[in-house]
């Protein structure tokens, strides 16, 4: 079974950052790598419905 950290490492291994512009994952603690998957979620959430609600603005 899985740790708390390996989950939070594994879901943040799904976003990228330009290499050297972002905080190094490995030495933040369980709590700030939750805080950055919720922040992370939430921001590719909104990105992800303005885009969808983009595209149907031309359906009209």
């Amino acid at each position: 079974m899985k740790t708390r950290r390996e989950l939070l490492l594994e879901r943040l291994s799904n976003y990228h950052t330009v290499p050297g512009h972002g905080p190094d994952i490995t030495k933040l603690s369980d709590d700030e790598l939750e805080i950055r998957v919720k922040l992370l979620d939430a921001m590719f959430e909104a990105a992800y419905q303005a885009k969808h609600a983009d595209d149907h603005e031309d359906d009209i």
